[in-house]
């Protein structure tokens, strides 16, 4: 074989097993890439309960939200095991351990259920068939009894207000039922005995109600639920006991049930197998300090004691077998947290508080941890500790307390904690150490946004600076970005140490190898460190983002958008100025995005809440009033990218309405945000210092041009102002009205996309015409829903109607309208340049429907020549009607769009909607829908054509692009997001474009949170984060050296012929 030729077949054969490589690493691309650019959140709410199994060894915690999950997490890492989510109207009411099971009753006690405590399996759901009943914890308990029914299983004893129930612990089924007759008995707890029978603990509130007139203690037979020989429910009073003598019971673990009396000063204790009763003064189980203060009683888990507070102090008062009282400590500080107890496998009962602020926790604050003061009842040894890691000015007031006291290896008594705070975090504690952490807030997201990790320059300038870039050729620019990437490869090659200890990190991370951590530097702009615990170098792509969150309770988070990872959290409820004062974040605004220096800002908005006002605010859009009772509102200032807090803000005025205005102050160093007060002042904001003059005079100069509007709390309003003034005095005054119909109430309502990039002004058809859209950046649509019965008074139909409004905002006209029938919804809008799309459901044909408008130039004929296309110009130019990119739109011409309008059927419920963006807007579109089933769908704009043919398509057609019509839209498993992921209450979404054209950034929020990257037109610009590299590097390697290795073999070759 000649050189030549066996230089060709060497070729041949590298370039075959290169392409071989290439396509088997594409064969498992959809597995391969699941979670690598993606990352998925699981939360459950505020825990409302949460118990620990009786076993210390099984590394669990079992919980309940306001959300209406119940599950369990990993105590060594926080990790979710399992949760379910009950039904949004079934709220959970108890949780218990029977056995190896965890039993909980919701639904004010109409359902209990059986889970398998390790893998939460339901085991059986039954229904409890109650009436009515209280929703306090105590009228629910939940015991493990012995096997009742022969089956070899431990069955399950349920107390549900009124009603005991005996359930098989296998199936579910009612063995018995037994229900107490007497008039305003409420049963407490049951208490197992040795002799086969269970005890029931009761109160009786007497004919007249109003406090507890007796105690009633029985016995039932556990094998069919009937009272035992002479047994009869006998009310128990204690001596020379007047009416109402009782204001609160409790039960002091399995050995006696205590009352309060209030009124007289007096704890009256029932002995729970002998029923006699003892009478303690229970002021003076109290310090002196708080004589006269009111009291409460509350028991400490199952130890054997009771917690009398009064004031700001609480007393562990220990209860012997012979009804003896000791009070064994006394807790100061309880307002700052709160105090509960439990006992270990020995019996041996802890009394704990965990406090945040002020009293016990005072160090504490000082040391900037969590004060913990444990006392054993069996000993009265007292300890405290202070754990780091969580603070009063980060968490707020500690809300919850659950305590487990375990037995060491060497014999002591260890202590676990689990703190549930005021700004919804779950902080876990062991012997004193912060173990781990959850961010509940994450549950409560109100609004997302993605912001970019800067590029250093001068790598910044050449991407993102556009000033700098407009100064430049196109030429000038190429050779300025090939220095730059020069310039990055050079810096990132000279630290060699750096690069050896990333790769090597990396190989070790993905051989499952741990140790693989890098020593970070850092960052000129961290000035609190977070850039050395996370990875918060920059890429030229805009993939690495901060995900800013900002949540009902006053809580920002900012997540790593690679990882997911909490970076920072702030919490600005602590900054509450008054007592019982509460402080409401409404919205936040970007104000500095992108800078070399990494200085970038953002500013938050809220409001303040009386003591006696809701918890609960709407939040208010930067289009519509809020509609808060506070008459003051707070402005904070932070960095997105560390979460520190630059500046907080009591202003005295009440804030209905903010947005950014396009206007930047010096070398765009901040966007002004207007703010508008209740009395219709404008302010600008920054508000102080040289810029803050800058800002407000900018703000004066395009005073004229300025126009926003608000939505009245009646829901059938907007109201449109324009702003005037000079500035310091500017002022808003009302420009139109738009008035609903009587019945006719808004629903949603999507304002045009002021930051989407719009790279086209028209859409070229099939025979080369071009149809101009109606790109109007003041379009407002508004959804509204006429209930049955009320069509008569809105003109609609009387089985009710969804109209779609497109208002817009600076005349107030209402430009285009749509009705449609026997609909309701909810309605979900978004808007797209000049599209609008929307969902509801239509009540004739029961099913949920997507319409889509989209709106063109009414333009007297097709455009179809670039002379056509000055015309149109110069005819808009001359302020006789038509738009174009290159003329000046204004509302005041009153030109009306051609409206194009078409139907389809969605196979499932939408929630939200919002629409993919791109960094020059070349990229086509897909919108975004959150589906019912917790799905996050990515539905193609060519599906959602108006202009999709029925029937064959024409050449025309077909040269364009479009799809046949089809009234059902398809759902592709490939173009679902979150694949296999349910994210539960999901109601939102925030879109950010990268830096390259093909691909955006999207978090989908609810109760969980997902992000992922999106390609409408997938990633055309850069190769797949699965792309093998290796490969190609060991190719281009062995092709070189075996052309080396030819060239020499036929040179010698050539060489030795010559000597012959």
């Amino acid at each position: 074989m000649s050189p030549t030729r066996c230089a060709g077949w060497l070729g041949s054969c590298l370039h075959a097993a290169v392409l071989m490589q290439l396509f088997l690493g594409a064969s498992s691309l959809y597995e391969d890439q699941a979670g690598v650019n993606d990352w998925f959140v699981e939360n459950v709410g505020r825990v409302k309960s949460a118990i620990f199994p009786p076993d210390s060894q099984k590394k669990r915690l079992f919980f309940s939200s306001d959300k209406n999950f119940v599950g369990a997490m990993e105590s060594r890492s926080g990790n979710i095991i399992w949760r379910h989510d009950l039904a949004q109207n079934e709220a959970i009411d108890f949780i218990g351990q029977s056995g190896r099971n965890l039993v909980s009753i919701s639904g004010g006690g109409r359902r209990v259920r059986a889970w398998n405590s390790a893998d939460g399996v339901l085991l059986w759901d039954a229904s409890l068939a109650r009436m009515g009943g209280a929703t306090e914890a105590s009228d629910f308990d939940v015991l493990s009894v012995l096997d009742v029914n022969g089956d070899t299983m431990d069955d399950v004893l349920v107390l549900a207000g009124k009603e005991v129930h005996m359930r098989d612990g296998e199936i579910g089924k009612e063995l018995w039922k037994w229900k107490t007759e007497a008039a305003g008995v409420s049963l407490l707890a049951l208490v197992a005995r040795e002799d086969k029978t269970v005890t029931v603990v009761g109160t009786s509130a007497g004919a007249s109600g109003g406090g507890t007139h007796g105690v009633q203690i029985l016995r039932l037979n556990l094998r069919d639920g009937t009272l035992p020989g002479s047994e009869s429910a006998k009310t128990l009073t204690p001596d020379g006991g007047r009416g109402a003598w009782c204001s609160q019971s409790v039960m002091a673990g399995s050995i006696a049930v205590v009352c309060l009396d209030e009124e007289e000063g007096k704890l009256h204790v029932f002995h729970v197998d002998s029923k006699r009763s003892v009478t303690v003064d229970a002021r003076q189980l109290l310090p002196s300090s708080v004589a006269g203060k009111p009291m409460t009683l509350k028991h400490a888990g199952g130890a054997a004691a009771v917690i009398l507070a009064a004031g700001d102090h609480a007393v562990a008062v220990k209860v012997s077998k012979e009804l003896k009282l000791d009070a064994v400590h006394t807790f100061a500080g309880v307002g700052a947290g709160p105090v509960s107890g439990n006992v270990d496998r020995n019996g041996d009962g802890v009394v704990v508080q965990a406090s945040l602020g002020s009293g016990a926790a005072a160090a504490a604050g000082e040391a900037g941890g969590l004060a913990v003061e444990c006392v054993h009842l069996a000993s009265g040894e007292v300890k405290s500790s202070v754990v780091k890691g969580v603070a009063g000015s980060t968490h707020g007031k500690v809300e919850g307390l659950f305590v487990q006291p375990y037995v060491r290896k060497d014999g002591g008594v260890g202590l676990r904690l689990a703190v549930a705070t005021e700004s919804l975090s779950v902080a876990y504690v062991q012997q004193d150490k912060l173990v781990w952490e959850r961010h509940e807030a994450m549950a409560y997201v109100m609004q997302g946004g993605l912001v970019d990790i800067p590029v250093p320059a001068p790598a910044h300038n050449e991407l993102l600076d556009a000033e700098h870039i407009a100064q430049m050729g196109v030429v000038t620019r190429l050779l300025r970005r090939c220095m730059t990437d020069a310039a990055d490869l050079a810096q990132f090659l000279s630290d060699p140490q750096s690069l050896v200890a990333r790769a090597t990190a990396t190989a070790m991370n993905l051989m499952g190898v741990g140790g693989g951590e890098v020593k970070r530097t850092r960052a000129p702009w961290d000035a609190v460190g977070v850039s050395e615990q996370h990875d918060m170098s920059a890429d030229r792509f805009g993939f690495q983002k901060v995900v800013m969150l900002l949540t009902e309770p006053s809580v920002l988070l900012g997540l790593h958008s690679k990882t997911g990872d909490v970076i920072w959290r702030t919490y600005l409820g602590h900054h509450a100025q008054a007592p019982g004062q509460a402080l409401k974040v409404d919205k936040f605004f970007v104000t500095r995005g992108s800078a070399a220096d990494g200085l970038l800002e953002c500013l938050v908005l809220g409001h303040t809440l009386s003591p006696d006002a809701s918890s609960s605010s709407s939040s208010s859009s930067s289009s519509s009033s809020s509609s808060s009772s506070s008459s003051s509102s707070f402005v904070a200032t932070l960095n997105p990218l560390t979460g520190q807090l630059l500046s907080f803000e009591m202003v005295a005025y009440e804030v209905v309405y903010a947005a950014t205005v396009p206007l930047f102050t010096g070398g765009h160093a901040h966007q002004v945000l207007m703010v508008v007060d209740s009395t219709l002042k404008v302010h600008a904001y920054p508000h102080k210092g040289e810029e803050g003059a800058e800002a407000s005079r900018l703000l004066a100069t395009k005073a004229g041009g300025l126009y926003f509007y608000l939505v009245d709390t009646s829901g059938r309003t907007i109201r449109g102002y324009s702003v005037a003034g000079e500035q310091g005095a500017l002022e808003a005054d009302e420009a139109w009205t738009v008035a609903f119909a009587e019945g006719e109430d808004m629903t949603s309502m999507a304002p045009h996309a002021s930051d989407q990039a719009v790279k086209s002004a028209g859409r070229v058809l099939g025979n080369r015409a071009i149809l101009l859209k109606y790109l109007n950046a003041n379009l407002l649509a508004v959804a509204t829903e006429t209930l049955p019965g009320a069509g008569s008074k809105a003109g609609g139909s009387r089985e009710g109607s969804i109209r779609i409004y497109l208002i817009d905002t600076v005349v107030g006209a209402i430009i285009h309208s749509v009705v449609h029938k026997d609909a309701h919804g909810p309605v979900h809008v978004v808007q797209a340049e000049n599209v609008v799309v929307y969902s509801y459901w239509n009540n004739k044909k029961q099913r949920h429907e997507v319409s889509v408008l989209e709106l063109y130039d009414n333009t007297p004929h097709d455009i179809s020549s670039a002379a056509q296309m000055l015309a149109v110009r110069d005819r808009a130019l001359a302020g006789g009607g038509g738009n174009s990119s290159r003329a000046t739109f204004s509302s005041w011409r009153m030109d009306k769009p051609r409206v194009l309008a078409q139907t389809y059927i969605m196979p499932a419920g939408i929630k939200a909607l919002s629409v993919t963006q791109s960094m020059h807007g070349i990229t086509s579109k897909a919108i975004l829908a959150a589906l019912s089933t917790g799905s996050l769908l990515a539905i193609d704009k060519k599906f959602l054509d108006p202009r999709r043919p029925v029937g064959r398509p024409t050449p025309e057609d077909q040269e364009e692009g479009l799809v046949p019509y089809n009234p059902y839209l398809p759902i592709p498993a490939t173009n679902v997001l979150s694949y296999h992921h349910t994210i539960v209450g999901l109601h939102g979404m925030a879109v950010a474009p990268a830096r390259i054209e093909s691909t955006c950034s999207v978090v989908a929020f609810g109760v969980d949170l997902f992000y992922s990257r999106v390609a409408p037109a997938k990633a055309y610009d850069c190769l797949g984060e699965d792309f093998n590299y290796p490969s190609l590097i060991l190719a281009v390697v062995g092709l070189a050296f075996a052309s080396y290795g030819i060239t020499w073999f036929s040179g010698q070759r050539e060489v030795s012929q010559a000597w012959k």
